[in-house]
């Protein structure tokens, strides 16, 4: 298999795994050093798991707010203690 290819597969489900490594690397059949070896190697690909990875972030932030809309107290004092600490929030 082209190299090239088994990257862009790897993006793939490295996206449908919301950025986590690990199910990325099973679902194209490579050691994740491999996937490591190539984020030093190829900054076109770094670029690419950055996107991802921020997309990971927005959908987790998401989420997160979606608990607080709804009342959660929990993530209401998570989302203080860790985005609002520069206003007191801190343990």
């Amino acid at each position: 298999m082209k190299y090239d290819l088994l990257q862009h597969d790897f993006l793939e489900a490295l996206d449908k795994s919301l950025g986590i490594v690990t199910p990325a690397c099973k679902a194209v059949g490579i050691n994740p050093r491999t996937f490591y070896d190539w984020m030093k190697k190829y900054p076109k690909f770094k670029e690419a798991v950055d996107i991802i990875r921020e997309s990971q972030g927005d959908f987790v932030e998401n989420n997160l707010l979606k608990l607080i809309r709804g009342g959660n107290p929990s993530a209401t004092i998570f989302y203080c203690k860790t985005k609002l600490k520069d206003r007191g929030y801190r343990e």
